[in-house]
């Protein structure tokens, strides 16, 4: 299908993950499923194809043509002969997101723009706690040294002195 070279390019879901497209005013609906493979068990590390059932997953994607794009994700559990069960991994939805990777990209980089939580939420057509969640999973390292036009300080060198005529605290440092 021609139609699906262009979603596959726009949304990076592959073509053969596409089982059907369904088209309503407001949303374009994806029904997508994974091709089976091998998988990792998570508590024992041994390889398993042994499914165990499916479920399905309403996933948010980044909006296509100026609509909403959802994903039916049919999602399998894996069983591994540890008698542990397991959901398959996925390369466009996290574990315990509604939203798909894509989607969270676009909020950060809405965020960038120094737009608030509540204007995000609204372009992205999403809650403002699941953009305050996407946020609030970003992790930022911490620097392994401060840069070179900080003075090099002493903490310790560093005294708090109270003023006798008001409450405030000033730091001096010793010389």
């Amino acid at each position: 299908m021609p139609s699906l070279d262009y979603i596959e390019k726009l949304t990076g879901i592959k073509e053969e993950w596409i089982q059907n497209l369904k088209e309503t005013e407001s949303a374009l609906v994806l029904a997508v499923q994974l091709p089976p493979q091998e998988h990792i068990c998570p508590h024992c590390k041994a390889t398993t194809r042994r499914i165990k059932g499916y479920y399905t997953r309403l996933i948010k994607h980044s909006p296509l043509l100026h609509k909403e794009l959802h994903l039916l994700y049919r999602q399998r559990r894996y069983i591994c002969s540890c008698g542990h069960t397991f959901n398959e991994k996925s390369p466009f939805a996290s574990p315990y997101f509604q939203t798909s990777s894509s989607l969270q990209q676009v909020m950060l980089q809405e965020l960038r723009q120094h737009l608030s939580f509540q204007e995000v939420a609204r372009r992205c057509h999403v809650s403002t706690s699941q953009v305050i969640r996407v946020f609030n999973e970003v992790h930022i390292p911490r620097p392994s040294h401060l840069p070179a036009c900080f003075p090099s300080m002493n903490l310790k060198e560093m005294l708090p002195v109270r003023s006798t005529k008001s409450s405030s605290l000033t730091l001096k440092t010793s010389v």
